[in-house]
């Protein structure tokens, strides 16, 4: 049987995984312009865009991202 903390690791890693597939096509796709406007909105962020560094330090930031309490 899976526990709720096995489920909780699964789902940050998938989202982490995710999230990590996404920021990578958008730098890939936009490497030195800003991003579309549904990148800050996806990331809940104020401003209407994002800047290729600002994707990149996220996408830095999520390797220090714990996935739970194991």
């Amino acid at each position: 049987m899976t526990t709720a903390t096995e489920l909780q690791d699964t789902y940050a890693t998938r989202f982490q995984r995710d999230l990590r597939e996404r920021v990578t096509e958008l730098l890939v796709r936009y490497p030195n312009v800003v991003a579309p406007n549904f990148v800050a909105w996806e990331f809940g962020w104020e401003s209407s865009c994002a800047t290729s560094d600002e994707l990149r330090e996220l996408l830095a930031g999520l390797d220090n991202v714990p996935t739970g309490g194991r």
